[in-house]
């Protein structure tokens, strides 16, 4: 495998990183989630999550971005 010559360009266009690090916080939101667990619906971050990895696995399959 190859690094394409154009990697840092690829990395500012591509929808599916951009989601996969939005995936990540949000995972890590998940984290600090019991500290505040009387403010915050339980499973708005698990929803926000699975959105996210959803939107990334969308954007790997349509590569016309």
């Amino acid at each position: 495998m190859k690094l394409n010559t154009r990697w840092s360009e690829i990395l500012k266009r591509s929808w599916s990183i951009k989601f996969i690090v939005i995936a990540g916080i949000l995972t890590a939101a998940e984290v600090v989630l019991p500290m505040f667990e009387h403010e915050i619906p339980k499973d708005v971050f698990a929803i926000l999550t699975l959105s996210a990895v959803t939107g990334a696995f969308i954007s790997r399959i349509d590569r016309s971005y």
